[in-house]
């Protein structure tokens, strides 16, 4: 995978600090740790103005790429993607009855889907308008389409009762602002729900940069559970529930990056290959592993080692 030419450097988004440390380097890119504050990041990447257009295309969600979304569209990926909407739903609800839901980097809609059977009034923003236009034709969803870390005009000022962030805080260009600009649509007191890959997780440390997350084209940030709350804080949230739903071992049994920590080879085609022969012992793994009981498993959800970070938040009045 070639490194675009057109790079570049970028402060820090919790601190603003210009100080850090290289950490791993993949595909041609760095990634860094800031001196000030610890969060993880690519430095230097890709301008904010080209992710649309090089990054979140038609190829992106329907092509087998490196870091392509492979049949995004099918129906067993809606299934999955509904499971898991309604199980973070169920969760949510705990704390907020249905109201007006937005769902940033919604992509085909499938969470609104969830939304909206449960009682929710749903909507959508979107960077890629291949993905937010089949949310709307085929699905007849509210979908906006457009990077929500750049504008505030998506929503009304404190028009919303919740927002959800699943697995696209990691994208912005900047996750500061798109957290405050969060923030000012959310009523006073209402919440917002972010789930992001924990790079403080156990595959993480044992695959380094192997670990399938890892793909710094799209992936701009690594996220901890401290590097999150501070960020969260800053943005004016205030942190009141949190979990991490997976342990992450299907990424060190059955993955290219687990293959290659071992030593065997993996060409694109290989890996290609690999991501179809693997796909349903991986929805086996998560499927045992979402089924066991949180009890046995929380002296590691206690550790902050699970492969996913999913936080509650209130805006602070």
């Amino acid at each position: 995978m070639t490194r675009p030419a057109n790079l570049e450097s970028v402060p820090c988004s919790l601190c603003g600090g210009a100080s850090h440390d290289r950490i791993m380097q993949k595909h041609g890119y760095g990634i860094v740790k800031c001196a000030g504050c610890g969060l993880v990041f690519v430095n230097p990447r890709m301008p904010a103005r080209d992710l649309a257009e090089q990054v979140y295309g038609k190829e992106y969600f329907d092509a087998e790429r490196g870091y392509g979304l492979a049949d995004h569209f099918s129906e067993q990926n809606r299934a999955h993607a509904m499971r898991w909407g309604r199980a973070r739903l169920e969760w949510i609800e705990r704390r907020a009855a249905p109201g007006r839901v937005l769902d940033i980097g919604c992509a085909a809609g499938f969470f609104l889907l969830a939304a909206r059977e449960r009682g929710w009034d749903p909507r959508g923003v979107e960077i890629s308008d291949h993905a937010a236009s089949y949310a709307r034709e085929t699905l007849d969803l509210d979908v906006a389409t457009g990077d929500f870390s750049s504008k505030q005009n998506f929503v009304e000022p404190e028009s919303l009762d919740l927002i959800t962030m699943l697995d696209v805080i990691e994208h912005f260009a900047d996750p500061l602002r798109a957290l405050e600009n969060a923030r000012r649509a959310l009523k006073p007191g209402a919440l917002l729900f972010v789930a992001t890959p924990n790079f403080h997780c156990i595959p993480s440390k044992i695959l380094g940069d192997k670990w399938g997350l890892v793909e710094p084209e799209h992936h701009l940030y690594y996220f901890t559970p401290e590097t999150l709350d501070a960020m969260l804080e800053k943005a004016g949230f205030r942190v009141e529930a949190r979990r991490w739903p997976l342990l992450g071992l299907n990424d060190l049994l059955l993955s290219a990056g687990a293959l290659q920590k071992a030593g065997v080879p993996m060409t694109a085609e290989r890996k290609k290959n690999l991501r179809r022969l693997l796909r349903g012992p991986r929805d086996a793994a998560r499927k045992i592993v979402g089924a066991a009981d949180e009890s046995l498993l929380a002296p590691l959800f206690a550790r902050g080692r699970g492969g996913v970070i999913e936080v509650l938040a209130r805006k602070n009045h």
